[in-house]
Parts: structure tokens; sequence; C-alpha cells
């Protein structure tokens, strides 16, 4: 079909002649389909040996689409990564990540999925996805953790609260202050809790939410100020949003989680680095003096 001849086809697969007829004739007989005319030494295709060959074209298109994406594969070009994990995460960590990731692996997609600390351990245990980004938690069957030191708890003000004349913030300078904060089911809120009532200090806790982005925005109405992660407060701070570091020490951790039963992936290992990375430069941006 691409050589018109049967003489220039033998040539074309280094083979004789009689070899090209008499695989025609055996191709025929195994299709049920008459593919050419004869007329002497002379072929001429039929309309169906038309219809045929496009599609035995689309194959070999399919095929070479199959070995490119292969090769791509191979040499960490083409993937997709699927990464479950805290909003707050999506929101402030991970985008110069997936910038930085996109940058090298342009052919590689993403998919990023933001749900609660429960939610996510139910899907990672099940092998939805290949990374998981969440706060410590208990041990969970078939789910590898690693926790990494993330920074410390830091309050976030309105710019015109009186608070932010002091350069560092103390228990006592919360007592009767109108404070944003968490659920009680929330790890930090209880450890802050903890160091208030240690302090005998008494906030005004009249607004409650569950997401760091609605503490910001609260507190960007000038509502109250707020004890929050260290990602949520860089990303926060600006004209409206005054950020100043506690006297007291909270420690806040960010697990890596891995499910054991995926397979192990170069392109993953890879984003997990890149994860670290911006980790350790945010932790130590906020050590700055």
């Amino acid at each position: 079909m691409t050589t018109g001849s049967v003489t220039r086809s033998a040539e074309l697969l280094r083979t004789s002649q009689p070899t090209i007829s008499r695989e025609l004739k055996a191709l025929e007989r195994a299709l049920g389909l008459q593919l050419f005319n004869r007329q002497g030494r002379t072929l001429s295709p039929t309309a169906q040996a038309a219809e045929l060959h496009s599609q035995v074209l689309r194959s070999y298109a399919g095929l070479d689409q199959i070995l490119r994406a292969a090769s791509a594969i191979k040499d960490h070009t083409l993937g997709h990564i699927q990464i479950i994990c805290l909003t707050t995460y999506a929101q402030t960590l991970l985008p110069p990540v997936c910038r930085e990731f996109m940058a090298r692996h342009p052919g590689v997609r993403l998919t990023i999925h933001s749900n609660g600390q429960r939610e996510i351990m139910d899907a990672l245990a099940r092998q939805h996805y290949d990374l998981g980004l969440a706060e410590p938690g208990p041990s969970v069957e078939n789910v590898a953790a690693r926790t990494l030191p993330a920074g410390q708890e830091v309050c976030i003000l309105p710019k015109s609260h009186p608070l932010t004349c002091k350069a560092v913030l103390h228990p006592k300078d919360f007592d009767g202050v109108e404070c944003i904060h968490f659920p009680n089911d929330d790890a930090y809120r209880r450890r802050i809790d903890q160091i208030f009532a240690e302090a005998n200090v008494t906030r005004i806790l009249r607004i409650e939410t569950s997401s760091s982005a609605g503490v910001c925005a609260m507190v960007k109405q000038g509502l109250g100020v707020a004890i929050i992660n260290p990602f949520s407060a860089q990303d926060s701070a600006g004209p409206d949003i005054v950020v100043r570091p506690l006297s007291i020490s909270v420690d806040y951790l960010l697990t890596v989680y891995r499910p054991t039963f995926r397979p192990r992936s170069p392109l993953v290992d890879e984003f997990e680095t890149l994860v670290e990375d911006a980790i350790r430069i945010r932790r130590d941006q906020q050590t700055l003096p």
C-alpha cells in the first residue's frame, strides 16, 4: 500500500517478490478479505484494503505513542503523582514546590487533594495516594511516616491591635484579649490552652474556625488575634496582618506519609525532597533575627 509495487515492497523489506506475494495471499485467507485486484503482475488495492490500511496506520501510531511514553517514563519525563494534604499545605507550602517540580518535569501531572487529618489517613491506608502531608498522628497500618520540625507556632494580629507594639508576646499579654481559635480536637489548640491555663491567663474565645485560612481571614477583619502555624502566618503577613513570635516554644511538626504498598517512584522521591527543602527554608527564615 505504501510503495504501490510488490517489487519495491520486497526491496524495502529486503526479501523476495515471491515471499511478498505469498504473504499477501496468506493475509487475505486469514482475514477473509480480498485486498488486491490482480491483473497479470499488477495489483490494485480494493476498498477493503484501503479501509484496513487506515486502521493499521492508526495502530502503528498508537504503538509509536506507547513506545514514546515508555521512553519518557524511563527518563522520568512523564508520570502522574497524587498527593493528599491538609488544606493549609495546599495553600501555602506546596505551590512553590509544585512550580519548581513542574519546571523540572513539564510532562508530569500532579493531583493535589486537600482534606482533614482523618480523611487523609484513611485515604493513605487504602493506598489511594503516592504522598501525604499532614500533622503528626497515631500510626496507621500500611502507611510509613516521617515527622519533620517545621518551625514554631506564632501569633498573628490585626495591624491596628495594641499588642503589635511588642516585639515578642508573652502568655500574660493575652489576658482578656479576643482570640480566634481552633476546635477542641486540634492538638495545637490543646497545647496552647494548657500553656495559658498554667499561666492563669483568661482569653476571650468567641470565634472558632477549623481552617487556618478562616483564622487568618477573621484576624484580617480585626476580630481578634490568633496563634497559628508558621506556614499560614508567613503567607498571611502583609499590610493587614502582623506576625509576632511567642516567648514560649510551641514546636510545629509536619509529617510526610508514604503508603507502603504503592510502587516506589523516583519522581515521588524527588517531590518529597523538594517538600523537605521548602520546609527547611521556611524554618530557617523564621529563626532569622
